[in-house]
């Protein structure tokens, strides 16, 4: 099973930066795309490469962070799809993408079926497959 690490690894180096034509996008600049995103000072190379290697994680309760990484990935072309930037997410054990924040990163138009729903709208969703199907019966 691939590591969020080696996952993180692979994207950002099929990554391209938007400012430097045909350049593999660096730890350093990363972090810098990642603070842009955010509005603040992002981090340093050598957290991105913490995060690479293992050595430290992003903390699940910094969503606006991985919001932030997958953003800028899909940016800058190392990340294409939703079901790309879950599977990436479940990597580090982090929540998938809600309906909101899919669409926030990928439009409207790349909203797949591997999109968290709200636990109300879930339920909603089985309990009427449950009366469709006793309907069928």
């Amino acid at each position: 099973m691939t590591t969020f690490g080696d996952a993180l690894r692979s994207f950002r180096q099929a990554s391209s930066d938007p400012h430097r034509h045909n350049r593999r996008l660096s730890q350093q600049r990363l972090g810098e795309l990642i603070g842009k995103e955010m509005g603040d000072f992002g981090f340093s190379g050598a957290a991105i490469s913490d995060w690479e290697r293992g050595e430290s994680m992003i903390n699940a309760a910094d969503r606006n962070v991985l919001l932030a990484l997958i953003q800028v990935l899909h940016k800058t072309k190392g990340l294409s799809t939703l079901e790309e930037a879950n599977r990436f997410l479940e990597c580090g054990n982090f929540r998938i993408l809600n309906e909101q924040e899919g669409a926030q990163i990928f439009g409207n138009h790349d909203r797949g079926s591997n999109v968290a729903q709200p636990e109300s709208q879930s339920k909603i969703s089985q309990s009427g497959g449950l009366i469709l199907l006793a309907a069928m019966f």
